[in-house]
């Protein structure tokens, strides 16, 4: 990763700073990495896709959001903390509305702008790697571009928080998680 000087630091894709420029556009890697996403899900196609949701974050929150719009298959959701969907591949051509994915060697489209795809992005107020409008400008783009419904796109901003989740957004995960899916709460000591 270019930001660390060389140093290794876990990563989808290369960035040169932080907050990333909205210019930046690793487009081989991130290509590299919506195929492995893609090829985990095949992997697993004995699971109905439906009861799949991507969660990731920082730049596995902005390829989990890249892989669940561009995904053939019709994916349960996805989570997206401390996260957010790269300038360049979301730059949109208002006649057609597809993306201009650049520097990818087959182009990709959104193909998942149907009514159902639930979305929980999660955000620390406090967070200078990546900050809050990264999030707030990625649920505009949702809803006002790709016209998502408002009742499929959860927000959430967090008091305090830098780059980093903590107890009260996993416990609105888990919530959020539940109503998605149909799942019943845990109950612990019975």
């Amino acid at each position: 990763m270019s930001l660390n000087a060389g140093q290794h630091r876990p990563s989808w894709f290369d960035i040169r700073s932080l907050p990333p420029a909205s210019n930046e556009w690793d487009g081989a890697a991130i290509a590299s990495s919506v195929s492995s996403v893609e090829a985990w899900i095949q992997a697993h196609s004995g699971i109905d896709p439906r009861r799949i949701v991507l969660m990731g974050f920082s730049q596995g929150a902005a390829l989990s959001l890249l892989v669940a719009l561009t995904t053939l298959h019709e994916l349960g959701g996805v989570i997206s903390l401390g996260g957010w969907i790269p300038q360049c591949g979301r730059e949109v051509s208002a006649s057609w509305m597809v993306p201009i994915w650049r520097a990818l060697t087959s182009p990709q489209q959104i193909v998942h702008t149907e009514p159902y795809l639930p979305i929980f992005c999660g955000h620390g107020r406090s967070d200078a790697e990546i900050p809050t409008y990264y999030s707030e400008e990625t649920m505009a783009f949702l809803r006002d571009v790709l016209r998502l419904p408002s009742a499929f796109l959860t927000f959430r901003r967090y008091e305090g928080l830098g780059h980093a989740v903590n107890n009260a957004e996993m416990c609105d995960v888990v919530m959020w998680l539940q109503s998605v899916l149909g799942l019943r709460p845990v109950t612990r000591g019975m």
